[in-house]
């Protein structure tokens, strides 16, 4: 089943992405079809944090979910259980040396949980 995805969302995002600034992977076309990639309904596996591809190159994707897409993302944010701190493994940390979640939510830089942190 595909899930319209119409709106804001629907925008490559991928050169504003750690994966562009930091790993030079800044075409939509090239981060698909690389060979960690999972391609569009997929992730993109790496050391530093795996990505979602959709969420960084939803336009080049057809603007569309899967539902199983769907249904896992909300199943990882409506459960605890599955909840897991990655921010140790996350570029903030191993390059800005923000590696504190409290720190990171907390900081003037961000506008808290599920939302934004723009660095200086």
């Amino acid at each position: 089943d595909i899930i319209s995805n119409k709106g804001d969302d629907c925008e490559d995002t991928l050169k504003d992405h750690p994966a562009c600034t930091f790993g030079g992977l800044c075409d939509c076309e090239t981060f698909v079809n690389a060979a960690d990639s999972g391609e569009c309904n997929g992730f993109y596996i790496s050391s530093n944090g795996n990505v979602e591809v959709r969420s960084v190159c939803a336009k080049y994707c057809g603007c569309a979910m899967t539902a199983a897409i769907e249904d896992a993302a909300s199943t990882t944010e409506s459960s605890e259980a599955n909840c897991v701190d990655t921010l140790a493994d996350s570029p903030s940390c191993r390059f800005g040396g923000l590696c504190d979640c409290d720190v990171f939510v907390n900081a003037p830089e961000s506008s808290g949980c599920d939302s934004v942190y723009a660095s200086p």
